[in-house]
């Protein structure tokens, strides 16, 4: 299990708002953590959400961007 996934696994345990869940997701996505990945789908993140902002990018696109093939 990760450093990432530990620190994921107790941010998770606090009350977190599907935004909060969902931006986490983009930023997973970005960093290519499958384990994290698969804690934040488990919690219920939107693989449809859009990150707040200017960029608005998808979990997908962000994983695109930053080449992660594992995540895509």
């Amino acid at each position: 299990m990760s450093e990432t996934s530990d620190k994921l696994r107790r941010w998770l345990k606090k009350s977190r708002s599907a935004g909060e869940i969902n931006e986490m997701l983009v930023d997973i996505c970005r960093n290519g953590d499958l384990e994290a990945l698969k804690l934040l789908l488990d919690a219920g993140a939107d693989v449809n959400a859009r990150e707040d902002g200017e960029s608005g990018q998808t979990p997908l696109l962000a994983a695109c961007c930053w080449y992660k093939p594992d995540i895509v």
